[in-house]
């Protein structure tokens, strides 16, 4: 799977061949993160959200509003963490957002 900057997320198969595509992320916003973590595909865009998608229907479960664009995502249970462009660092748990690092000026993250 890999994600364009047209907010399209393509599907590819065993030959080397798009299966499918779908849309993500509205607009132009570009994919900047993407992670697979079992059944659920985390998406974080340009829009500044980051997308739980069901991996099986492609359908979208919840989408996050984050304050910078999401640069680096992973997930471990019902936790997820979040790396912005902003440089900051948030954990989201259910519908709790805690912001662990903010930086001291835009930067981005480039690991986590």
């Amino acid at each position: 799977m890999t994600g364009g900057a047209n907010g399209q997320l393509y599907v590819w198969g065993k030959d080397r061949k798009c299966e499918k595509s779908f849309k993500a992320h509205q607009g132009n916003a570009g994919i900047h993160t993407l992670r697979i973590v079992d059944d659920t595909i985390l998406s974080g865009g340009a829009d500044h959200k980051l997308n739980k998608i069901d991996g099986g229907s492609f359908e979208t479960m919840d989408s996050i509003d984050c304050d910078s664009t999401p640069r680096a995502v992973d997930m471990l249970g019902d936790k997820i963490v979040v790396g912005c462009r902003n440089g900051s660092i948030v954990e989201i748990t259910g519908a709790d957002k805690k912001v662990v690092m903010e930086s001291h000026s835009d930067g981005e993250v480039w690991g986590l």
